[in-house]
């Protein structure tokens, strides 16, 4: 399970110092930290060079003291955190897909399968597992919405008619 930590004040007066020495890196934020790693999403500018690159990875590292991995747009890190969730769902014999990314919306579209899709906890899953979790590590997502219309389970019951008084 993703376990995030106060991690961004911990590095917001480093990232912030960072930023002003890299002028190409337009925004910079940490998505999770691990042991040994820590995953950042980053945009940078098209037209860095290689070099800079390397000397953006290497500075980054002597901040946080660990491995760094960067996520450079919003499709990498929606599927590095969908990645935690799929794990929890392929136990329940589900599975989950990304459709749809629009960072500029702040949107992810996604779609419930296997046995998560007919499931009558389908829309807790989607409101509490996969939305409430891409939007808690993903600052900028404001929407997470499934690609199909929920269906409501049909149980084949035939309720009485109510009694006339």
């Amino acid at each position: 399970m993703l376990v995030k930590s106060d991690i961004v004040q911990d590095y917001s007066d480093k990232i912030s110092k960072f930023k002003s020495e890299f002028n190409f890196v337009r925004s910079i934020y940490v998505i999770e930290e691990k042991k040994d790693e820590v995953i950042l999403g980053i945009r940078i500018n098209p037209d860095l060079t290689d070099e800079n690159l390397s000397e953006l990875i290497f500075r980054l590292e002597e901040i946080f003291g660990k491995k760094v991995r960067l996520c450079r747009n919003g499709i990498e890190e929606v599927n590095y955190v969908m990645s935690k969730i799929s794990d929890y769902l392929k136990s329940h014999g589900g599975s989950v897909k990304v459709k749809e990314v629009n960072e500029e919306r702040g949107e992810v579209i996604v779609s419930l399968q296997g046995a998560c899709a007919l499931c009558p906890s389908a829309i807790v899953t989607m409101k509490a597992g996969i939305r409430r979790t891409l939007s808690r590590y993903i600052p900028w997502i404001k929407k997470v919405e499934p690609a199909e219309k929920p269906v409501e389970p049909n149980f084949n019951f035939k309720l009485a008619p109510k009694s006339q008084k």
